[in-house]
């Protein structure tokens, strides 16, 4: 039996890829402490899970667009898991602590497992610099995306192994100057015990339109809710079902005003776990991932479109560069990114033609194929054991 420590500044049971790489671990009876903020009030500081053991930190996790605020939340968050950790440490004796950012700098919380011996992942979900750049409006050439890039180099370094989402977004890594050979992939796959193909089991008439995740204003919810305006005098049943959080959530709500929508939008403030999901998904008669092309968002593969894929929906998504690395157009419907009209046009084109829809349902099997959340777990388990000598 292998001793494990993950970390992550998130809610464990709403993050499916910390989830899974926790799991395959402990399913093979290795021991995982897997240490996370306490999402709410309602959550107990330790809960066992799937013979995961979860230990909760309570922190505010910030959503907003204060610099200071964010660094303030990461690093009450970095220090509070810095002497958790390292008082466990001493106690278990961790083989391996697995970090997952954001921010990358969490991987410094384990100095005092790696000078004792143990070994370091850091598992890169998303570019810190990418991110940031699109969250502060800034340039890649302003000086704190140079000192994030900087960060996210040493983090690198430090750890013995860095996996990340995809190939795309592994290039960029590569383009800071990380090693190639020290990178692995890890796609964030839908494990099919969890999502795979349900039939709806409503009998209403309404055309529903699935959305879940972060709410973001740079992953298109304001441009789906702009499309919904647009589809309600075309489509009088129409029904969008959002399940999601994040800095958006009141801007969001406040759209849905403004625009007079409250009839066709069932919105579901704060993320659940995502096992409770797929019930949800079964209903809708499409998925809808409408991502903005802009700064940060061109390495994004959502992890709701490989969800959507997973349980067979129809999938209308905005055309960025990694989905195009993964997905064809016999697989999607895509829609020209930040154009509410193409979107509206494209729901409607699959609305009026159900046959359409059927085709998409079947096209994304190719996808489904070669990935699987299953493939993907079991590739990871052989990289922790390769990597600690198993």
């Amino acid at each position: 039996m292998k001793k494990i420590a993950m970390v992550a500044y998130t809610d464990y049971v709403s993050d499916a890829r910390c989830k899974y790489e926790a799991e395959a671990l402990a399913s093979n009876g290795d021991l995982v402490d897997f240490f996370s903020i306490l999402n709410n009030e309602s959550q107990e500081s330790f809960e066992q899970i799937n013979g995961v053991n979860i230990y909760r930190l309570k922190i505010v996790r910030y959503f907003g667009g204060n610099k200071f605020n964010y660094l303030l939340s990461y690093l009450t968050f970095f220090f509070k898991i810095f002497f958790k950790m390292s008082f466990f440490h001493f106690e278990k004796d961790y083989d391996c602590v697995h970090i997952n950012n954001i921010p990358d700098f969490l991987v410094f919380s384990s100095l005092i497992p790696k000078i004792s011996g143990s070994k370091i992942i850091l598992d890169l979900h998303d570019s810190m610099p990418n991110t940031f750049t699109a969250k502060f409006d800034v340039t890649k050439e302003h000086w704190l995306i140079r000192l994030i890039t900087f960060q996210t180099v040493l983090c690198c370094k430090f750890a013995d192994l860095v996996i990340t989402v995809h190939e795309p977004i592994k290039e960029e890594f590569v383009s800071y100057g990380i090693p190639a050979q020290k990178i692995r992939c890890i796609l964030n796959c839908a494990t099919q015990e969890v999502f795979h193909y349900l039939p709806k089991t409503r009998t209403d008439d309404s055309f529903q339109l699935i959305y879940h995740g972060a709410i973001a204003e740079r992953l298109g919810i304001d441009l789906l809710a702009i499309a919904v305006k647009k589809l309600s005098v075309k489509i009088p049943k129409l029904k969008l079902i959002v399940y999601g959080g994040g800095e958006f959530v009141e801007d969001f709500s406040q759209m849905i005003k403004e625009l007079e929508i409250e009839n066709f939008v069932e919105f579901h403030p704060g993320y659940i776990p995502y096992e409770k999901l797929p019930p949800i998904i079964a209903e809708a008669d499409l998925g809808i991932v409408p991502t903005k092309e802009e700064k940060g968002s061109e390495l994004m593969l959502p992890v709701k479109l490989l969800e959507y894929a997973a349980m067979r929906k129809a999938i209308v998504c905005s055309k960025i560069y990694t989905v195009t690395k993964y997905f064809d157009d016999k697989m999607i419907l895509f829609f020209e990114p930040q154009n509410s009209d193409d979107l509206a046009e494209k729901i409607l084109y699959l609305y009026e033609n159900s046959d359409e829809r059927e085709k998409y349902s079947f096209g994304v099997q190719k996808f489904n194929e070669e990935y699987s959340g299953e493939k993907e777990k079991e590739k990871y388990r052989q990289m922790v054991y390769e990597l600690i000598g198993k």
